[in-house]
């Protein structure tokens, strides 16, 4: 199935970093969501296999909104744009339009291989070029990230170099607010401001931060890789990483692929 996760597979060499500034991140950033269990997301996906991290600023306005992402490693950068409706309804029984899709998308490809996914961003950095979606004639304003689903030989043309540390877009909500779809321009590639009062997300800001190696064009990504290291330690109904702060009481298994300081902790991209 497409996203599946390979029960072999491997975690790389240590070469990330946390993709946010140090100062951002103290005493705030938290993975809300861990690897495998994804309870909030169960209503509407019917599914536990969350194979990704959620990042977000539990202790910063608007759980982060707007703080800077940067790219966790080198590499070469682009971006795509999601959204992907269904419904969900609330506790008085409102039924709501959701979007379960990634929004604003930016991938970066690694030398090694590998490929970071940065989803859900407010805006993207100029400079990294937008390759395109595709808009559902039969549903608009539902698009499938096109651009980005192409060899790997031709993304890598399409890209530019980024370095670690550097910013490739902002926190947001993109792809996750509900009873309305995003201002999407399928021309430009950019999302237009929302009113996030009077229209509230139906999770908060967040980076789903994910790394995978390879893209088969009929089974998906290939080798979703928990890059915390508790791939393996969870089962469906428990998440020993939901509401655990990065840097400051996280534990970061050996099988990781974050670059960690002298008290093993995961070093962030940027100071």
């Amino acid at each position: 199935m497409p996203g599946q996760v390979p029960a072999d597979s491997v975690v790389p060499p240590k070469f990330l970093k946390l993709p946010f500034r140090e100062r951002d991140g103290q005493g705030s950033l938290t993975i809300s969501e861990g690897w495998l269990t994804s309870n909030d997301e169960i209503p509407f996906t019917g599914d536990f296999t969350h194979g990704a991290l959620d990042l977000e600023f539990a202790n910063s306005a608007k759980h982060g909104y707007g703080l800077p992402v940067l790219a966790a490693a080198d590499g070469v950068a682009y971006y795509s744009y999601q959204y992907l409706s269904g419904t969900f309804t609330d506790p008085d029984n409102t039924t709501h339009q959701v979007g379960l899709g990634a929004g604003l998308v930016v991938e970066i490809q690694h030398s090694n291989g590998w490929v970071t996914q940065y989803i859900h961003l407010s805006k993207v950095a100029k400079g990294i070029p937008y390759l395109g979606a595709t808009e559902d004639s039969a549903v608009p304003g539902d698009w499938s990230p096109s651009g980005i689903l192409q060899p790997r030989s031709a993304l890598l043309k399409a890209g530019v170099p980024v370095k670690q540390g550097q910013v490739i877009g902002w926190q947001g909500d993109t792809g996750i607010g509900y009873d309305y779809k995003d201002a999407f321009d399928g021309v430009t590639g950019q999302v237009a401001p929302r009113d996030r009062v009077a229209l509230p997300p139906w999770d908060p800001a967040q980076l789903h931060f994910q790394l995978y190696h390879g893209r088969d064009a009929n089974l998906g990504k290939q080798n979703i890789t928990d890059i915390a290291g508790v791939y393996g330690r969870v089962t469906a109904s428990t998440n020993p990483y939901m509401g655990e702060k990065l840097g400051q009481f996280c534990t970061v298994s050996a099988r990781t692929a974050w670059l960690t300081d002298h008290n093993g902790q995961p070093q962030y991209a940027a100071h």
